[in-house]
């Protein structure tokens, strides 16, 4: 008898508790390129920046013990001639994207949900989050605006100093 309270008892449980979860997934089909150890070079007017990437990671990130929001992360590490490349890496959660940026005492994270259109090369990107005006009260930010995409990352920044990089794709 004790036994057949017991499972009714956990199959309640099980039911109530998995009904009130709420997941929310990101678009596959828009998933993240690249793979790590893979390299990005962003061209600018008079010098280009590169990249390797490193640290994806997937998860979830939960609210309330209830709601989960997907998210991945992905490291951009320089390898090029810049000492304090301004981009680190950026987190791309279920609503949103956070970018990561180089100051001397860490880094500093910025989110952004506008989405603009984009052209890169010869093709138009939809969903293009923006991050512009990035105050520049801190010595150490030299990036004022960037443009991420779902399936390529970061895209784009503009610098302080007008510098323009552009992701090169193939």
């Amino acid at each position: 008898m004790k036994n057949k309270y017991f499972v009714t008892g956990l199959i309640l449980f099980l039911l109530t508790s998995c009904e009130n979860n709420k997941i929310h997934y990101l678009d596959h089909s828009r998933w993240f390129l690249y793979e790590e150890n893979d390299t990005l070079i962003f061209k600018g007017d008079s010098s280009d920046d590169s990249y390797i990437i490193s640290q994806i990671s997937k998860g979830y990130s939960v609210v309330d013990d209830k709601v989960y929001y997907e998210h991945y992360n992905a490291v951009y590490n320089s390898i090029s001639e810049c000492l304090i490349c301004p981009i680190t890496g950026f987190q791309r959660s279920y609503d949103g994207v956070n970018f990561n940026m180089y100051l001397e005492t860490g880094s500093s994270i910025y989110y952004s949900d506008e989405t603009i259109e984009y052209l890169l090369g010869d093709t138009i990107l939809k969903d293009i989050y923006t991050l512009e005006d990035i105050p520049a009260d801190t010595i150490n930010i030299k990036v004022k605006a960037i443009y991420y995409s779902d399936i390529y990352g970061i895209i784009r920044y503009d610098m302080y100093d007008d510098r323009v990089y552009e992701l090169q794709i193939e």
